[in-house]
Order: C-alpha cells, then structure tokens, then sequence
C-alpha cells in the first residue's frame, strides 16, 4: 500500500480483498487465529516430547556405527561402522586430533555416513561427543526456542534435559567415551590460550615431596 502504484491482494477462495479496509481487517483476524493455532500446536508437541522421554521413549536418529532394529526401534551394532568408530576414539587418546583423524579414514577410503568419500574435523568432533556411542542417552539437547521462525538452538539449561543409561550396547565403554571427551575439554582450553596448570614437587620444609593442587581444578 506504500507504493506509488498501490498493489493489492485478492484471495479468491476466501472472497477477499487486501485493496479495502475490510478485507484486510478479515485478513488480520485470519492471521492472528492461525498464529494461535501454531502456538497451541507447539506447546502440544513440547508436552509430547517431555512426555516421551519421561517415559524412557527416545527419538533415535540415524547415527553412524548403529543401526536400526524397526521392529524394536532401538539401535544395533552395525559391525564394520564399530570398528571405525572405536578407531577414532582410539586414534584421538592416543594423540591424534580431529583433523589427522578425518585425513586418516579418508586416505583409508572409508565412507562418511552420508557416503561421501572425505571426512571432516567437525564429523569427527561430532562423532567423538556423542554419548550414545557408549549406550547412552542424552535427549532434548537443543529445541525450538520459537514456533514462529522454528530456529534451533542449543539447549544451555533452558529446557530440561532426559537422560538414559545403558538404552543399547555400547561400541566403546563408558570410561573411553569420558577420557576423550575430558581430553576434549583440555584441548580446546589449551586452544583458548588456557593451558592446563604447571604441577611442581616440593624440594624442602615439612611438605617435601608432595604436589601443591588448586582444589579448583578439573580432571
């Protein structure tokens, strides 16, 4: 309507008019109603979910190293994804990053999940912090903050998170999947320019020997 040549809109199946002040009231009342119906369908599908995992069902997407049981709907060893799988936790204890990593299983002509023939760091990350690869279960990691741009974020507390222990067989133990991801955190504080604390012996008086620790540290 701002235009220099007023553009209007006829729905012909709802006999209205954007060009008249009551076509476009109608208009305003259609939309806020249907707004209202998105709301209420959210709200509905949200009290689905809580009520899911409450009740130990989980949403289980396709993950590499796992397949699909479809009568049971849990997740299945997949043999030959395993062995990769324990590689790459093997591989990053032992030194390697992400990036050396995804170079190796590409120069192996392994495939990604998706069957592409190059791995990337971020795969790798991925695959190495998710919980499931040990039996787990952590659901409602992120959500839909809003129903009107439907944008997802990361869940930091906002909503409540499901856990479950031991749902499927683990490909690697549960003390595995938690030393690399603590030799993540290390890492990427080491990356951020905050290294992990020097430790020195004592070399004299009443505690010669013994190590000074901040009882603030971690790992």
């Amino acid at each position: 309507r701002n235009l220099p040549n007023t553009v209007s809109g006829v729905f012909e199946t709802e006999h209205l008019n954007t060009g008249d002040e009551s076509g476009r009231m109608i208009l305003a009342i259609l939309s806020t109603i249907a707004e209202e119906e998105s709301h209420t369908k959210s709200r509905i599908m949200n009290w689905s979910l809580d009520h899911r995992f409450k009740n130990g069902i989980w949403l289980t997407p396709p993950l590499y190293g796992y397949d699909k049981d479809e009568e049971t709907e849990k997740l299945v060893i997949n043999p030959e994804e395993a062995k990769v799988v324990r590689l790459c936790f093997f591989l990053y204890l032992n030194g390697f990053n992400f990036k050396s990593i995804a170079e190796t299983l590409t120069a192996l002509g392994i495939k990604t999940y998706t069957g592409k023939d190059t791995w990337s760091s971020s795969t790798i990350r991925q695959m190495l912090s998710n919980e499931r690869h040990c039996g787990d279960i952590l659901a409602r990691k992120t959500f839909t903050q809003s129903y009107l741009d439907h944008k997802v974020r990361k869940n930091n507390g906002e909503r409540q998170k499901y856990f479950g222990e031991d749902d499927h067989e683990a490909i690697v133990s549960r003390q595995i999947y938690r030393a690399v991801n603590k030799k993540m955190q290390v890492d990427k504080s080491a990356r951020n320019n905050s290294p992990m604390p020097s430790l020195s012996v004592i070399d004299e008086g009443i505690l010669k020997g013994y190590v000074p620790v901040n009882s603030r540290w971690e790992g």
